[in-house]
């Protein structure tokens, strides 16, 4: 075993667990009725657990035969946390300011070195594990450093897959946030059934962009049509998956809250949907 792959699955694992842990220890003293976010924690691990054995047991096999296809989520995860703890140190405060600030589409957006690094390691992280799917499923084996031997190969078909979903979603939000201003319900409706729709269209965008040798332009053209072709196969899997993430939530609250001596119930109801795009993990 050679010490870049070793040292890689180190970080996957160690990486991860020691942000939690400073994550845990960060923690500010729970709030009455607080601990109830352990319960949820635990129920929606289950969830993913069930997910995993029930709907996907193949790609679970394949992630116990080759468990080196997360480890590009392992070290990217770690890098994005040092990265973050980095730019909240006041030492380094002009790192993190935003270098460009604007709007776009009636967005605001800003551009700083953060954001900037942590697009390097989401392109790193769908690139370097697209490739690493591709090696299993095509020869049956995983070679953890081949796709960073030569980077050249996949990452800028992978930023273009990201910029396109990406950009896909955010004239969804535009859109949906201009119906939400006339009817919150109706930008609501159009969000999550856009987002639904939007994932099933491009749910084969990125493995069939960084597998086929055709220039980018007629690969992408591809993968839609392998996204259009399959959908009938994995809708199911897609919408689970987004229901796990959150693309619809509702959230019931009820409690009693005592003061001088009087005792007040309270009650909250909160619909939310939350619009993101799974093609690039």
């Amino acid at each position: 075993m050679s010490v870049g792959p070793l040292f890689l699955r180190l970080v996957a694992v160690l990486g991860p667990l020691a942000v939690l842990a400073w994550e845990v220890a960060s923690l500010p003293p729970l709030k009455p009725r607080q601990e109830w976010g352990l319960a949820v924690l635990f129920f929606a691990g289950l969830l993913v657990l069930l997910f995993l054995a029930l709907v996907a047991p193949r790609a679970s096999g394949a992630l116990l035969r080759h468990p080196d296809l997360l480890v590009p989520l392992g070290v990217t995860f770690t890098l994005g946390a040092a990265v973050n703890g980095l730019a909240s140190l006041s030492e380094l405060a002009s790192f993190a300011a935003p270098v460009w600030q604007g709007n776009v589409l009636r967005l605001s957006l800003a551009l700083s070195a953060p954001l900037l690094v942590s697009i390097f390691l989401a392109v790193l992280h769908a690139g370097w594990t697209t490739s690493l799917v591709l090696q299993a499923v095509e020869h049956g084996s995983v070679e953890l450093c081949a796709p960073l031997a030569h980077p050249a190969r996949w990452f800028l078909r992978a930023l273009g897959v990201l910029a396109i979903g990406t950009a896909g979603l955010l004239l969804l939000l535009v859109v949906g946030l201009a119906l939400a201003a006339v009817a919150l319900p109706l930008g609501l409706i159009f969000l999550a059934m856009g987002s639904l729709v939007w994932n099933l269209f491009t749910a084969a965008l990125l493995l069939t962009a960084l597998r086929s040798r055709s220039p980018f332009p007629r690969a992408l053209g591809e993968g839609l049509g392998a996204s259009l072709q399959g959908m009938g196969r994995w809708w199911g899997v897609v919408v689970l998956q987004m229901f796990l993430l959150g693309w619809v939530t509702f959230l019931h609250v009820r409690y009693t809250s005592s003061e001088a001596g009087r005792s007040t119930s309270h009650s909250k109801t909160n619909w939310s949907v939350n619009a993101f795009w799974t093609g690039g993990y």
